[in-house]
């Protein structure tokens, strides 16, 4: 082979190497970016929590007695939680998509079917609650008169 075709079956190969790596090579650094920016994300919206807690903390503390004001924030922080964990136990159908890969039926002791299992238990106890028909708005409601119902309490005393 002469130099040139050589130099030319190079250059070939390069751009088509090069053309099959771009698009890779791209979606790597796009998720390394998304990465990074949502880990940044992440610890700057705990920071702020933490100084919204520590705000709403003095605020309540200053207008309530210390221990309310704890509890209060305690309470906050305690319906978070239990709308995560409605969150994380209500099923949502199977897509084909999900269904294919797990083919079927996984078998009785992989990690997957113990976490299934834990899933179908919390759903018993969903369903003998009839915590399916409780929406997230219905605990925010159920939060505020709470909160209503002790503020006017706690006015009465001080009074």
């Amino acid at each position: 082979m002469s130099d040139i075709a050589k130099d030319i079956v190079k250059g070939l190969a390069t751009r088509m190497f090069n053309s099959a790596v771009a698009p890779i090579e791209r979606k790597s650094k796009h998720v390394a970016r998304c990465i990074v920016f949502g880990v940044m994300g992440g610890v700057l919206v705990c920071v702020a929590l933490g100084f919204a807690t520590a705000a709403g903390y003095i605020w309540l503390r200053s207008r309530f007695d210390p221990a309310i004001a704890s509890l209060v924030v305690a309470a906050l922080y305690l319906c978070v939680a239990l709308l995560c964990f409605i969150a994380i136990t209500t099923r949502a159908e199977a897509t084909p998509s999900q269904a294919s890969i797990w083919g079927g039926g996984p078998s009785r002791s992989s990690p997957q079917d113990r976490l299934q299992e834990v899933s179908d238990s919390a759903q018993s106890i969903s369903d003998a609650l009839h915590l399916d028909q409780i929406k997230p708005h219905h605990l925010a409601m159920l939060a505020v008169i709470g909160g209503y119902i002790l503020g006017r309490q706690l006015d009465k005393k001080s009074k």
